[in-house]
């Protein structure tokens, strides 16, 4: 099972909570692997982009490192910001997300349109 995981908003808002589900949804000790697939996706306006790496040294900041608390990070880019939502779709239907975890409300619609079998939840 694939879970997605925002930046804005849904990590940087609520940092520790999310840092210990990761956890726990990741590798176990002794790698055993419990199932789940943990991908941070992102997004930013083509006019002020935003590299993957840039977006790593944020959730450095925040304690949240790529193998302990992700797989793999994924930055969408679009011209506006409900491109931003669809793009996010896009991945979450060729990566099969169950679950994305998500802030903005009006994108919500958008990436369910795009993705139907993913199940969204609003962080807030």
């Amino acid at each position: 099972m694939t879970i997605a995981f925002d930046v804005d908003g849904t990590l940087t808002g609520f940092p520790e909570m999310f840092k210990e589900l990761m956890v726990q949804i990741g590798p176990q000790e002794g790698g055993a692997y419990t199932g789940f697939t943990r991908i941070v996706l992102t997004g930013c306006l083509s006019s002020s982009p935003t590299s993957p790496a840039q977006r790593q040294e944020q959730l450095a900041r925040l304690g949240i490192m790529k193998g302990e608390h992700y797989d793999e990070l994924l930055v969408v880019q679009a011209p506006t910001t409900d491109g931003v939502a669809a793009g996010k779709g896009v991945v979450c239907r060729e990566r099969n997300v169950a679950l994305m975890f998500e802030d903005t409300k009006e994108w919500i619609p958008i990436i369910k349109t795009v993705s139907p079998g993913t199940c969204m939840a609003l962080v807030h």
